[in-house]
């Protein structure tokens, strides 16, 4: 069923979890919300039915692929590697890969990701820390000769 929408509830109760986002993310949101309500208004009921965060103007779902082409515009105008949106595993492994190469806690990482243990998190993502025995090392050495 390529190019269908599709919905179900979470797999889990782990599953259904909340996440900080920065504060211009949590302002974009807003703003938007703020938009649909002002539509919706100007609409009537019935409008945007499922309560989704983005649709179209006449509050039905964007078609996936159109979300699909304005993703890969966005990631190519960005310089971004290219990413597939509606590959699932893609965005949650860069989000990962990328919080965890700029050493954000694996627990944290673990917990925005819905994992069941940080174990999990580093076996699957741990190959983005090469770096991290180099710098534990040069951290013990610098507190070493601070205390002598």
């Amino acid at each position: 069923m390529a190019g269908q929408l599709h919905t179900a509830e979470p797999k889990t109760a782990r599953s259904r979890r909340t996440v900080d986002i920065d504060a211009a993310t949590a302002s974009a949101l807003e703003s938007h919300h703020a938009r649909q309500r002002e539509i919706a208004e100007r609409v009537g009921e019935p409008w945007n039915e499922r309560n989704l965060v983005f649709v179209s103007p006449d509050g039905h779902p964007y078609k996936p692929e159109s979300v699909s082409q304005a993703f890969e515009r966005a990631t190519a105008r960005s310089g971004l590697p290219r990413l597939r949106f509606h590959d699932y595993a893609d965005l949650r492994d860069t989000h990962a890969t990328l919080l965890l190469a700029s050493g954000a806690n694996a627990r944290i990482v673990s917990d925005r990701l819905g994992h069941s243990s940080v174990a999990f998190t580093l076996d699957t993502y741990g190959h983005v820390l090469p770096g991290q025995q180099a710098h534990a090392a040069s951290a013990v050495a610098d507190l070493v000769a601070g205390s002598g």
